[in-house]
């Protein structure tokens, strides 16, 4: 069913979590998923009986997330609407200058996956579970210095003389790997959605407690030097082009 054609993670356990270094790998293991922008799926029975094959189709499917840094500028302006005898307050937001940038580049390759015991242990009890609509999650993180980060880019538009609000975000894809019973009543519970969700939440049961850790190829600080003359030129302080959004 399965060959491994080489070994790609490594354990080092400690008192409480088990960190593992995982990576995809070349294999012969056959099964179906599905794609969505949230990561990757699969119900297939290959992976659903087998913890070596469970292990190998999250090895298959644990790549980079995708990852973007958006930066906002905004600011909230007042008005006032009659409503009967009365005025009353409107705010509605408006963006002052917006950028989007790729990180994903900055991601390393390869990641370590957190679990408690062990790897190895959570995959099993997994597959030994009995429960109909059970599934296991594997949920991607991306590890940097993000406060840092917001802190410098902040100081970049106080400088530049911006005075309101600002936000940065980090709008993300592919950051979790699924795999669900093969059993056809959890099929059904799925297949029928809304109706069936009653008796989804009394029976099913989540394995949620995997976390695969990513890390930069670079710090914060750094990435923030080679970035910040292309971050000032999307920052202005003129408010008359800004864009209402509510």
């Amino acid at each position: 069913m399965e060959n491994e054609k080489n070994e790609t993670i490594t354990e080092t356990t400690t008192t409480e979590t088990t960190k593992t270094e995982i990576t995809a790998t070349e294999t012969t293991l056959s099964y179906k998923v599905k794609n969505t922008s949230n990561g990757v799926k699969s119900s297939d029975p290959a992976i659903n009986h087998d913890s070596k094959a469970l292990r190998q189709f999250f090895n298959d499917n644990n790549g980079p997330p995708v990852m973007n840094m958006k930066i906002q500028g905004w600011h909230k302006e007042k008005s006032q609407e009659l409503s009967g005898k009365s005025y009353k307050n409107i705010y509605t937001t408006v963006i002052d200058f917006e950028v989007t940038l790729d990180l994903s580049g900055y991601i390393l390759p390869t990641a370590e996956v957190i679990a408690s015991p062990s790897f190895d242990e959570y995959l099993e009890a997994y597959i030994g579970d009995e429960n109909k609509c059970k599934e296991i999650i594997l949920k991607k993180t991306v590890l940097w210095e993000y406060d840092l980060l917001y802190k410098s880019i902040l100081d970049l538009a106080r400088r530049r003389g911006y005075r309101y609000n600002l936000s940065v975000t980090y709008p993300q894809s592919n950051l979790i790997v699924k795999a669900m019973t093969d059993h056809s009543f959890g099929k059904n519970v799925r297949t029928y959605g809304f109706i069936a969700a009653p008796i989804s939440w009394l029976y099913k049961k989540k394995f949620d407690k995997l976390q695969s850790q990513f890390k930069m190829n670079t710090s914060a600080s750094e990435w923030f030097t080679q970035n910040s003359t292309l971050i000032e030129q999307y920052i202005t302080t003129d408010q008359r082009g800004g864009r209402v959004v509510s």
